[in-house]
């Protein structure tokens, strides 16, 4: 019998992040689903780290392709999905335990095509909290004013739906969540935010490049898909990959250098 819920997570290097997602779904409350990771030849333990979940997942799949695409990637596992339900999640998210249950009671009293949730961030940090705050209202003004819009961090589709839109545009590499929604309305599906279950969203992009540099450069990015379209030659803006977010080694402090001079 097919699973309700579909788990498509596209990968590339994210053993770091990874194994926290898949010991969230492990936990799920409801555990009808399958997971499909499908892997871009990461160069770390990536598929060792997925490989360790074979036991603690009810279904789990490894696919592995040469291309490092996102929407190539989630396209690659929603060709495999069984599910009713396709849900793309990133590999360096979370899910509360009861996450998936939440989304089946949503959908079962507001049945839509397509469908995001609020955010929630992957700290306690204040200021965090406030950013998570401020975009999960501008998902609200922006459905309000007619252009909703959402994060491919967590975005689902029926399945019957996603055939309809033959999958996420693989031609941009950025914006491929809004521009999937966008063609989800003009195709008349229907599509909501959910304010709860709110999913687990990474802030490492804000961390390793800062706040204020992150919002400038979406800014600008944001600028250019208002005056040119959906473009597809940022890769080199918006990267992705776990690598990209290691930490910069520090430069050793005048301590470090003394203990060193000790030694």
């Amino acid at each position: 019998m097919n699973p309700y819920f579909s788990i498509i997570i596209p990968t590339l290097n994210e053993a770091k992040f990874l194994p926290d997602l898949l010991k969230d779904l492990s936990h799920q409350t409801n555990q009808d689903f399958e997971t499909i990771i499908v892997d871009g030849q990461s160069k770390d333990h990536t598929q060792a780290k997925a490989e360790s979940f074979r036991t603690k997942l009810p279904s789990l799949s490894i696919l592995s392709t040469t291309k490092h695409n996102v929407s190539y990637q989630r396209n690659l596992g929603a060709k495999k999905a069984q599910g009713k339900i396709l849900l793309f999640l990133d590999a360096d998210g979370g899910l509360p335990p009861f996450f998936l249950d939440g989304i089946k009671y949503k959908l079962s009293k507001n049945p839509v095509d397509v469908f995001t949730s609020w955010i929630k961030p992957d700290s306690t940090n204040p200021q965090d909290t406030a950013i998570a705050t401020i975009i999960n209202l501008s998902f609200e003004a922006s459905r309000l004013l007619d252009i909703p819009t959402g994060f491919g961090a967590m975005l689902g589709f029926k399945k019957t739906a996603f055939a309809k839109l033959r999958g996420f545009a693989e031609d941009i590499t950025y914006a491929e969540d809004q521009e999937i929604i966008r063609r989800a309305l003009e195709k008349k599906l229907t599509f909501t935010i959910y304010p709860d279950p709110h999913y687990v969203y990474s802030f490492r992009r804000l961390r390793k490049q800062g706040t204020l540099n992150t919002l400038r450069q979406f800014a600008k990015l944001q600028t250019k898909l208002a005056i040119a379209g959906y473009p597809n030659h940022t890769k080199k803006d918006y990267p992705m990959g776990g690598h990209y977010f290691k930490p910069d080694k520090q430069k050793p402090t005048i301590l470090d250098k003394i203990k060193q001079l000790l030694a």
